[in-house]
């Protein structure tokens, strides 16, 4: 017995078709039709709840601070971190103290948008915790985020949370 998808049994069984590229562009089509169902709807990317969020039309600033001797003074003296405000790939606010902790302020002049918070670990050879403390000016809405740096960590850029601005709404996402 011959092969039942030959195209002489393939004439025979379907005349009206006169040549192998019509059979070809009759399953492409078919096939196109099937995969494009109207009825089958796109998935949505998952939307994330922020972790904590702040209102405030006034701004809101960012201290850094770290445990990594007996004072503060000590503390500064064994570690050097700093902090960064980016949007996209550009630094928007730094604060790069060799002498204390770090501060950086964001005025409400800056444009709603998505911003990363970074931390480096600039410079030390312990361990150290660290806290940043978010304070929304005129808002009651304040929040603390803590972590720890290592030497390990050293001269590397760590993303510790995203923040979202719209308007006078400042959301946190955290970089768990």
């Amino acid at each position: 017995m011959g092969n039942p998808f030959n195209y002489d049994n393939t004439m025979k069984a379907f005349p009206w078709i006169k040549a192998p590229w019509l059979l070809l562009g009759i399953f492409c089509l078919a096939t196109l039709t099937i995969s494009c169902d109207p009825e089958e709807e796109e998935e949505e990317e998952e939307e994330v709840d922020p972790d904590f969020t702040s209102i405030t039309e006034q701004g809101i600033d960012f201290t850094l601070s770290w445990e990594a001797g007996d004072t503060d003074s000590a503390s500064i003296a064994n570690v050097d971190m700093d902090m960064y405000l980016y949007m996209g790939n550009s630094i928007i606010q730094q604060s790069v103290n060799t002498d204390s902790f770090e501060m950086v302020d964001l005025d409400s002049v800056i444009p709603n948008g998505s911003y990363n918070v970074r931390l480096e670990y600039y410079k030390g050879e312990v361990d150290a915790n660290y806290t940043i403390d978010i304070d929304a000016r005129e808002s009651d809405q304040d929040h603390t985020v803590t972590g720890t740096a290592t030497p390990a960590d050293l001269k590397r850029l760590q993303i510790i949370f995203r923040l979202q601005r719209t308007d006078s709404l400042w959301a946190f996402y955290l970089n768990d």
